[in-house]
């Protein structure tokens, strides 16, 4: 994913979670990981500066799943979204009035991932409310992309940030 280079590249901080996963309460656990994430930030800045104007989420798999439920339920915090490999929760189609507008999101999907389709329709959600995205695509099927797919992404997102 993001680091070495890239990262040093943009001046981004990556911070991790190693506490989100597939089948959580949305509604219990997500409140929770939130005030993890406020202590996380506070905790890196106090190391080094950072713009929490410009806090981006991302993941593989349920990761970009928890990535969009974060910016749905703290956009005030998610300013943008790297998905790969991951689609919006279902539930969030019942609700589409309160999707957060104008953030940003770049989809990393392989054709042969059997959550191409569902992908390609949370793009098509997102555009429809005023996001900006990109799609990036990779061979390989429901796994990581390749650095190269990550790096783009992340110039692409810096680059969106720069211009809101």
């Amino acid at each position: 994913m993001f680091g070495g280079d890239t990262a040093d590249e943009l001046q981004w901080v990556v911070c991790a979670s190693k506490t989100y996963h597939n089948g959580m309460d949305i509604l219990s656990d997500i409140p929770k990981l939130y005030e993890k994430l406020v202590i996380d930030l506070d905790d890196v800045a106090r190391q080094v500066p950072i713009d929490r104007s410009k806090i981006i989420a991302t993941g593989l798999s349920g990761g970009a799943m928890g990535s969009h439920i974060f910016v749905y339920n703290f956009p005030t915090v998610i300013s943008a979204i790297i998905l790969n490999t991951g689609m919006m929760h279902r539930y969030y189609y019942d609700y589409k009035d309160r999707i957060p507008r104008g953030k940003i999101a770049a989809f990393l999907a392989s054709p042969t991932d059997f959550r191409y389709g569902e992908m390609k329709q949370d793009k098509a959600l997102l555009d429809s409310l005023g996001w900006r995205t990109t799609w990036i695509e990779f061979q390989g099927g429901h796994t990581f992309a390749p650095q190269s797919a990550y790096e783009e992404a992340a110039k692409w997102v810096d680059e969106q940030l720069k211009h809101r």
